[in-house]
């Protein structure tokens, strides 16, 4: 639907990422794709949930983003905190170690409990 951008969707949820040399570039194209989904939305007699929309900046440097992603004239917030995304919680306060160590640390309870 618009090139240079991966979805994915699971019953109620729908993700679009992107990856670019500069924030600016990848909230351009995130803008794009966001807009081409309401444009089939609004084909296909299908509504989003605005309050639920939010997005999630990461990136290899430890900084809160600063490019706003722009659906026409609104602004998709950022998440300072945690977001929940199919079952898994992405803290902005973690780096990617961290949370891998946590995941780990869960995965080895839940086996040592079931025997596994």
């Amino acid at each position: 639907m618009c090139p240079g951008i991966q979805g994915l969707s699971f019953v109620d949820d729908v993700a679009w990422w992107a990856e670019g040399k500069s924030e600016k570039e990848v909230a351009e194209a995130l803008g794009r794709a966001a807009e081409a989904a309401l444009g089939w939305a609004a084909d296909n007699g299908v509504t989003f949930d605005h309050a639920k929309k939010e997005a999630m900046f990461l990136s290899k440097r430890r900084r809160k983003p600063t490019e706003p992603v722009r659906v026409g004239r609104h602004g998709v917030p950022f998440n300072q905190h945690a977001t929940r995304w199919l079952g898994v919680w992405i803290d902005s306060k973690m780096t990617l170690k961290e949370h891998h160590s946590a995941r780990m640390k869960k995965a080895r309870t839940a086996t040592q409990r079931f025997g596994v």
